[in-house]
C-alpha cells in the first residue's frame, strides 16, 4: 500500500539534470528540501525509500545520495550510497558547502575579510593580530586563518 502512496507523489517530469538525466521530483510533504514520506508511522526520507523499493538495501551507517544534486530527486539512477564522508567529500568536491558570509554564524563579510588582508602587519601595533582581532569582534586566530589563506579561500582580492 505505501508504494502506491509513494508513486503517487512523484512527479517523473521533473528538472533535467546535464549529466544523469529526468529528475524525479517529490512532491509531497518536504524537510530542508528533501522529501519525506510516512511509513509504518514512521517519518522516512523519500529517496531513501526509493532506494529500498527497487531492492536495494541500505546498510546501516550509510546514506543514500544524490548525483544530480537535487534534494528532491527520488530517481533511482541518480542515487548512490555512501558515508557521511562520502556526502560530505561530494559536497565540497562540487562547491555546495556553505561558506563565507552565508554561513548563519558568519561574523564577517568577504569586503571585511579584504580589508583585514590588505591591512594586517605582522606584529603590528595597530595593525597586528590582536587589534585587527578586537576591531572585527573575532578570534585571533580568525584573522591568522584569513591572512595565510586557511580559512576564507574562496575570497579574491
Amino acid at each position: 500500500m505505501s508504494e502506491w502512496r509513494f508513486w503517487a507523489k512523484v512527479n517523473k517530469h521533473g528538472p533535467i539534470h546535464p549529466v544523469w538525466g529526468q529528475c524525479w521530483q517529490w512532491m509531497g510533504s518536504t524537510d530542508h528540501g528533501y522529501g519525506q514520506f510516512m511509513v509504518g508511522g514512521h517519518n522516512r526520507r523519500a529517496h531513501r525509500f526509493a532506494w529500498s523499493l527497487k531492492g536495494n538495501p541500505i546498510p546501516d551507517g550509510l546514506c543514500v545520495l544524490h548525483h544530480c544534486d537535487n534534494r528532491a530527486c527520488v530517481n533511482p539512477a541518480h542515487l548512490f550510497l555512501g558515508t557521511r564522508r562520502d556526502n560530505a567529500s561530494d559536497k565540497v568536491a562540487k562547491d555546495r558547502q556553505t561558506k563565507g558570509e552565508m554561513f548563519p554564524q558568519a561574523r564577517l563579510t568577504e569586503e571585511d575579510v579584504r580589508t583585514i588582508r590588505r591591512r594586517y602587519k605582522k606584529g603590528s601595533r595597530r595593525n597586528g593580530g590582536l587589534p585587527l582581532s578586537r576591531e572585527f569582534r573575532v578570534d585571533q586566530a580568525t584573522i591568522y586563518r584569513i591572512v595565510r589563506r586557511i580559512g576564507w579561500k574562496h575570497v579574491t582580492e
